[in-house]
């Protein structure tokens, strides 16, 4: 301890002498804040020892002395906890010794909470300890410690009222009078007060090096929807007695005690989470109405954003996804509650899917159409965009309780079938050698008078590049083609802007391809659009091939001889 201010988490508190005495005539204040805004601070004291009535220390509530006393504390005494109630979540310690007596002082551990759930410690952690918790979600090495806040972890798993899953622990050191509990805050009150949440407890343990126990969790049919907090202690049922070392509150002395959060969902409306996102997950989301950077989340609702892109039935949209730490085995999926019941029908309301990740960039941008149903009636909806690692089994299924590595995202998604002044009905990037080639089709006009092809490095600033001229009110299917010479190198975007005669103007699908350094470039083979591999175009028949390269596989255009 000493004089000032500091701002912290889960940290160990000494007094001014760690490993030796206090000294004499010592006057010391400190304020400490949470490190997260919202939190509040809260310490547990393991040891303490002063020259009783002599050698004080004083906690206020607050960020000064001038805030409300909390308590004076002196001599030798067993462990509490003091937590923060002020606005700020702070605690000020003063310390004043005599000339006298030094003593040993104090050991005490920092904890921030937002939930004022009570504090729980051992005493003594060198052995009966927590080395490791697995669950369905989450697989934690530990070590010897007291208590440690583990909340901000993924959840140990996601599941459903009603259901049950299973959660191993690893316990070190154990003696045959070792016990193991876990509290679940099932109804979210902010404390494993009520019977039903004492939700496991194990017999005791054995006298093994390391033994691991599998203990299983009921989740009550009424469980409060959300993350909710799950606390695990392991305690020696001979240093007290066994109903005061089940208490989830208390402060004992061999064994350890860990928070983790569980994640209760609603598999009716259709909830779905990941249980890791620290990497595969999407960064960053491009259509013709929003552009969205998102970040490393389990689940995202942005559906309060506006929509996502404008659409009419039977017609298609290209969205573009930036996947960050993309795995070759992950891949995309989207789905459009086209009937507006509120749910996502499985399988008929999967609009779009893509599984041709590389790896090679990160992010990695990639392009997938989505389909808009025929008979889709306007109005706006809503759309999930879900990215899973395939490896590690995860389906496509939009309803999927909990899968292991990706994210899921919702948006709002707008159709409306007003007839444009131009049916598109295909727009491809592809490289060539001196930049990049625009191919789009469609399959009528109505007096449309031209195309604006618009470029963007970032798919949020756009800027015109040339213009097309359209054909008028043809009947038949025409096709176009703009070519640009200045491609910088990199990701790219392209959109037109569909302009008709008399000033009605929509945008395109955004379409995104890669335009690589001269040089960086290197082509391992070819493939046709069925997949199949070619090791050169030689003998191909004209058409149109997929170039195998070291930045991801992109269509070229091979006219043949």
């Amino acid at each position: 301890m000493s004089n000032g201010s500091a701002t912290t988490c889960d940290e160990n508190f000494f007094d001014s002498s760690i490993f030796g005495n206090y000294a004499n005539n010592e006057n010391y204040t400190l304020t400490i804040y949470p490190a997260t805004s919202g939190e509040s601070l809260q310490v547990i004291f393991l040891s303490f020892n002063t020259e009783a009535g002599l050698d004080l220390l004083r906690i206020y509530n607050g960020n000064s002395v001038a805030a409300p006393l909390i308590g004076t504390y002196s001599g030798v005494l067993t462990p509490f906890s003091v937590t923060s109630t002020a606005a700020d979540g702070s605690l000020t310690f003063r310390f004043t010794s005599n000339n006298n007596q030094r003593r040993a002082g104090w050991f005490a551990l920092l904890d921030c909470t937002n939930s004022g759930y009570c504090a729980a410690s051992s005493t003594n952690a060198n052995f009966e300890y927590i080395g490791q918790v697995n669950g369905a979600g989450l697989s934690l090495f530990t070590g010897s410690g007291y208590y440690t806040n583990q909340t901000d972890e993924p959840p140990l798993a996601g599941e459903t009222p009603g259901t049950s899953f299973d959660i191993d622990v690893v316990v070190v050191d154990p003696f045959a009078t070792d016990s193991i509990w876990v509290f679940v805050d099932f109804n979210q009150d902010g404390d494993f007060n009520d019977p039903f949440e004492l939700a496991a407890r194990s017999g005791v343990l054995g006298v093994f090096t390391a033994e691991l126990y599998t203990l299983t969790i009921n989740i009550p049919p009424d469980a409060a929807l959300g993350t909710t907090r799950v606390r695990i202690k392991v305690g020696d049922a001979s240093s007290g007695t066994v109903p005061a070392n089940s208490s989830p509150c208390q402060l004992f002395t061999y064994g350890e005690v860990e928070d983790y959060v569980i994640w209760i969902l609603d598999g009716l409306d259709c909830s779905t989470t990941s249980l890791h996102s620290e990497f595969e997950y999407i960064s960053q989301v491009s259509s013709t109405g929003l552009t969205n950077a998102s970040g490393s989340l389990l689940y995202a609702d942005y559906t309060g954003l506006p929509p996502l892109g404008t659409m009419s039935e039977s017609s298609w949209i290209n969205i573009i996804v930036s996947v960050t730490d993309s795995y070759i085995t992950d891949s995309i999926w989207k789905y459009l509650d086209a009937n507006y019941n509120g749910i996502l029908d499985y399988p008929s309301e999967l609009v779009g899917e893509f599984g041709e990740f590389t790896g090679a960039t990160n992010p990695e941008v990639v392009s997938v159409p989505v389909f808009i149903p025929p008979g889709t009636a306007e109005g706006t909806t809503w759309m999930r965009i879900k990215l899973g690692d395939t490896f590690y089994d995860v389906s496509d299924d939009p309803c999927e309780v909990s899968f292991d590595f990706g994210e899921v995202e919702d948006y709002l998604f707008t159709i409306d079938n007003t007839v444009l002044p131009i049916e598109l009905i295909a727009f491809e990037a592809y490289l060539i050698p001196d930049g990049v080639r625009l191919d789009w089709q469609t399959a009528s006009e109505q007096n449309s008078s031209y195309f604006e092809v618009n470029r963007s490095v970032d798919g949020v600033n756009w800027s015109a590049i040339g213009q097309v001229t359209a054909a008028g009110t043809p009947l038949e299917e025409l096709n176009y083609t703009f070519s640009d010479l200045e491609a910088p190198y990199g990701g790219l975007y392209y959109q037109l802007l569909q302009v008709d005669a008399d000033g009605t103007e929509e945008n395109s699908p955004v379409v995104f391809i890669y335009n690589p350094e001269v040089g960086n470039l290197i082509v391992f083979g070819y493939a046709d659009l069925s997949g199949r591999r070619l090791a050169s175009l030689e003998q191909a028949p004209p058409g149109i091939y997929i170039a195998i390269t070291n930045i991801g596989n992109y269509k070229i255009v091979y006219p043949g001889k």
